[in-house]
């Protein structure tokens, strides 16, 4: 049984959830601006606007990733679908965490990023997973990246990296590789 349920906020919409009950719990499709609570005994559905942390931390990483784009040269990647132009999670090798709302993968190897690893890689707090082998990096591995706490795989092999790896990343407690 797939019911809809639009919600209002006195006259304008403000989204609209499908649920189906055909598993012991729902499962929930709803723009990642709301969040939703669900009382399973009395089918109470609440659904109202998530706080302005989660509308920031999106457009944290939005800006990150823009000067990402900027500082590795995006105009001449091989693959940039979608970057600067749809959603976020449209862009290519761009993995968003649904229920965060967070960029939680970069998936950029072998894609002719040049220059040096920006330091802004370390505003991405939420990354799980980065991926920039094969790329034309030079310089320095960026201390930033030791700001990535929930980092658990890191290749930035097969570039022209230089230097010591930085301390910092020592204390990435997940880091598997």
């Amino acid at each position: 049984m797939l019911i809809t349920r639009r919600f209002f906020n006195r006259e304008n919409k403000v989204g609209e959830m499908f649920f189906s009950f055909t598993l012991l719990l729902a499962q929930l499709i709803a723009p990642s601006a709301f969040s939703i609570e669900i009382e399973l005994e009395s089918l109470h559905i609440k659904c109202e606007q998530a706080g302005a942390q989660q509308e920031s931390d999106i457009t944290s990483d939005s800006l990150a990733l823009v000067a990402l784009y900027n500082a590795t040269n995006g105009s001449s990647w091989d693959r940039k679908d979608n970057w600067l132009v749809g959603p976020i999670s449209t862009w290519y090798g761009v993995s968003i965490n649904g229920f965060e709302n967070r960029v939680d993968r970069i998936f950029l190897s072998r894609n002719n990023l040049t220059g040096e690893v920006p330091t802004v890689i370390g505003a991405l707090t939420s990354l799980i997973e980065l991926h920039l082998s094969g790329n034309r990096f030079i310089g320095l591995i960026p201390v930033e990246i030791g700001l990535l706490t929930a980092l658990e795989k890191l290749d930035l092999s097969d570039n022209q990296l230089s230097g010591a790896i930085p301390a910092e990343l020592c204390s990435l407690s997940k880091l598997q590789y």
